[in-house]
């Protein structure tokens, strides 16, 4: 996986989009005054009031450009503290860039089982508002070929909470309850069993998931993502066999 490291400021295209709006008004403005001044008619008064809705747009626009640089630094902020109690051994890695208008990632962990964790962290103090942020973390984990995507809420204040929601691990709460979540994602080690010998390509892709057999148990054990687990369930309600935590 080839990936780049760039900082990643998109409110700063903003305050030069409101800058543009806010420098277009005042010129209409003070071209409608300079008519109005000359030519004493009231049309170029009228036309002078056409410059309000470019001072609304460009506060539009700031508001939007401080909401992102505020989320920016809950990001920054919520980063640095996980990081100081992330355990030996755990890689990771902020403000993964993914390259044009896909933006970056702002966490990315290799736990020790390596499976990889794609983490997008959230300003939001009252829970996942609507399904954008979900396709955006799957859109991530797929770029970043990761076994893992959450969504990270470090100031709710409806939590501690870990839930999953179309494939998504949601996590609200601070460091320690992410901490908690991806323990839960190293140590998760899952059971197959089959009433029947399963056929052959749903043995190969057992066996592509590295799942062991074991022999004494008559059982499948292994670990994977969440986007490979849902195939897996297909596969084994197909088979007429059963996948439960160990």
């Amino acid at each position: 996986m080839k990936t780049k490291w760039k900082k990643f400021r998109p409110w700063e295209k903003d305050y030069k989009r409101a800058a543009l709006l806010y420098l277009g008004g005042v010129v209409w403005l003070a071209i409608g005054c300079f008519w109005a001044h000359e030519t004493r008619a009231t049309l170029p008064i009228l036309i002078s009031f056409f410059a309000v809705p470019f001072f609304f747009l460009g506060l539009e626009i700031i508001e939007r450009a401080n909401k992102r640089k505020h989320g920016s630094k809950v990001e920054k902020e919520a980063t640095e503290k996980f990081l100081k109690i992330r355990p030996d051994g755990w890689i990771s890695k902020t403000d993964v860039w993914l390259g044009g208008r896909k933006g970056n990632a702002d966490l990315w962990i290799q736990l020790p089982n390596d499976e990889c964790c794609v983490i997008e962290i959230k300003s939001w103090h009252d829970g996942i508002k609507g399904s954008k942020p979900i396709y955006q973390v799957r859109g991530q984990r797929k770029e970043l070929r990761a076994h893992h995507a959450l969504i990270w809420l470090p100031r709710s204040t409806v939590g501690p909470k870990i839930y999953t929601r179309e494939e998504v691990w949601i996590v609200e709460g601070n460091e320690f309850v992410l901490l908690a979540a991806l323990q839960q994602l190293n140590h998760v080690v899952y059971v197959l069993k089959f009433s029947k010998p399963p056929s052959e390509s749903a043995r190969e892709y057992i066996k592509k998931l590295k799942f062991r057999w074991n022999s004494a148990q008559k059982q499948w054990e292994g670990s994977c993502g969440d986007k490979d687990k849902t195939q897996l369930r297909k596969i084994i309600e197909t088979e007429a066999g059963t996948i439960t935590p160990a």
